[in-house]
């Protein structure tokens, strides 16, 4: 067992040991009470926590940059395509057609400095993700479909493979999803995206 002593205002921590002594018979006739002063280990061990504490948070803040530096590399290609176009069509004269291209910029644009606000007062953070997962990722497919006007096809094999995800998993999901999105817009020339979700084995 382990007690906790106070002494001058400072606990100490000590680590007790009871063993019985038997005779031939197997009958106890006495004890041995083995009494360790664990507190520089405790201490120890409180201060690894501590700093562990620290590095959680620290990745934290790494994740949240690394999420905004995602969707703000997703908003900037969208914005680089949506000029492209405006050009083009104002050398055609569609004016018309350029002006429903520069509002669609105008909007994406909005939304990045919202989203640059929330970061910055940290609003997305393990709250967001302890939501419902694929609350989240059609969420996120839909930001995706609404700004480059892409078909994404969400299909999910086992339903409770997504159900009992952590708040880790899901945002390495969702940050792995994303990633492959902006990498089709970028590379390939798709207009239909499958999202599939099944269990394999193990895993």
């Amino acid at each position: 067992m382990e007690i906790v002593l106070s002494l001058n205002e400072k606990k100490r921590y000590y680590e007790i040991y009871i063993s019985p002594i038997k005779e031939h018979r197997r009958k106890q006739i006495a004890q041995v009470l083995i009494i360790n002063d664990i507190t520089d280990l405790k201490l120890a061990r409180e201060k690894i926590d501590k700093q562990k504490h620290e590095l959680v948070i620290m990745n934290e803040r790494e994740k949240l940059v690394r999420d905004l530096h995602d969707n703000l590399g997703q908003m900037l290609c969208f914005s680089s395509i949506q000029i492209q176009a405006i050009c083009q069509e104002m050398k055609k004269e569609n004016y018309e057609l350029a002006r429903k291209y520069l509002k669609r910029l105008v909007d994406i644009i909005n939304k990045a400095h919202k989203d640059m606000r929330e970061y910055i007062y940290n609003i997305r953070n393990d709250c967001y993700y302890k939501k419902d997962f694929v609350f989240l990722l059609e969420n996120e497919i839909n930001i995706f479909e609404e700004n480059y006007k892409f078909d994404v096809e969400l299909i999910i094999g086992e339903e409770t493979l997504i159900h009992n995800l952590d708040v880790e998993e899901k945002f390495q999901l969702i940050h792995i999803i994303k990633e492959a999105l902006t990498n089709i817009l970028k590379y390939a020339e798709a207009d239909h995206v499958r999202i599939f979700f099944n269990k394999k084995g193990n895993m």
